[in-house]
Formats: C-alpha cells, structure tokens, sequence
C-alpha cells in the first residue's frame, strides 16, 4: 500500500478506467487509425497497471495516463518512422463524439468534419498540444510535465496551433461561401 491505494487489480481499475475514453479520443488523433489506438490505449494501461503501485495518490492520475500514453506514442513513432501527418482522414464512425451539451451539439453539427480535418492537418507537435489542451481540457503545466517541454513552449505552440487552425478554417469558410472576404 506504498501509494494510497492497496495495489489490487479492483483498485486500478476503478481509478483509472474512468479516463480510458479520454485516452482513446486523443489515441485516435494521435494514431489516426483505430487498431492502432486501441493498442497504444492496451499498452497504455499495462504500463500503468505494473508501476501503479508508483503512482502517488493525490496526485493527477489523468496526467500521469497521459504522459504515459504520449511517451509509448513518441517511442513507437520513433521505433517505426511513422509520418507525422498522413493524409487521410479519420471515418467519422471512428470519431468519439464530444458529451451531448448545447454547445458542442451546435458545433458537432455546423462544422464537426471540417474542424477533425483542419486538426489532422496541423503539424504534430502542434496538433498534440492543441488537443491535449482545448480537448482534454489539460493546464499548461500538465501539458508541460507529459511532453516534457516548458510551460512557455506549450504556449507558443497552442497559439500556433490555434492560429493555424483559425486560418485553416477561415479559408474553407471563404471557399464555401460560409464567409464572404469583407467579413475576414
């Protein structure tokens, strides 16, 4: 019982299986293929399963799955040359939908293809940031501690992400008629 917790099998599943879908929608874009997410989100949690009984109770258990999870994706990235950005876009049936709230609803309807599309195509480092940000609603200092880069960094490149993502968009608003180019 090092870490709080008495290093049952019941113990880890009930801490941690309730983030496995927080995981697998940050899994998907980071993999952008299902097979391939469902083993990174499998070799995620064995991982946390054997040092479980390092983590220290208190702490950010969602965090530390995290981190866990992006240094298994950079090892495997590293260990087959994977591009960074492929071209094709996730099917929507792959696709996590966002909990049902007015907001995301509003959002999932009028641009949800799009926005996955303009995400994919950002560059890597920004597209993790961004997601592990705006999506897992993760702090600056979480995002820093699981890359392993500064706060500052972190900043920089959501802004280049988000700024990215804005022009992405409001480029195929322009081109689809969505935004005529007085209102840019």
């Amino acid at each position: 019982m090092k870490n709080g917790y008495n290093d049952t099998s019941m113990d880890f599943q009930e801490t941690t299986f309730k983030y496995m879908k927080d995981l697998h929608s940050v899994a998907m874009r980071l993999t952008k293929n299902a097979d391939e997410a469902e083993d990174l989100i499998q070799d995620t949690y064995l991982k946390a399963f054997r040092f479980f009984h390092k983590f220290k109770k208190g702490t950010n258990l969602r965090a530390w799955l995290f981190k866990i999870m992006m240094r298994l994706f950079y090892t495997r990235y590293r260990q087959k040359k994977l591009e960074l950005i492929r071209t094709e876009p996730i099917p929507d049936e792959e696709i996590i939908s966002l909990e049902a709230d007015p907001e995301n609803a509003y959002l999932e309807k009028f641009v949800d293809k799009e926005i996955v599309n303009a995400i994919d195509r950002l560059p890597q480092q920004f597209r993790t940031v961004l997601l592990l940000a705006d999506v897992e609603e993760l702090s600056y200092n979480e995002i820093s501690e699981i890359l392993k880069v500064p706060p500052g960094t972190i900043m920089s490149r959501l802004h280049r992400a988000r700024k990215k993502l804005a022009n992405e968009l409001r480029s195929y608003a322009l081109e689809n008629g969505l935004l005529s180019a007085t209102q840019t």
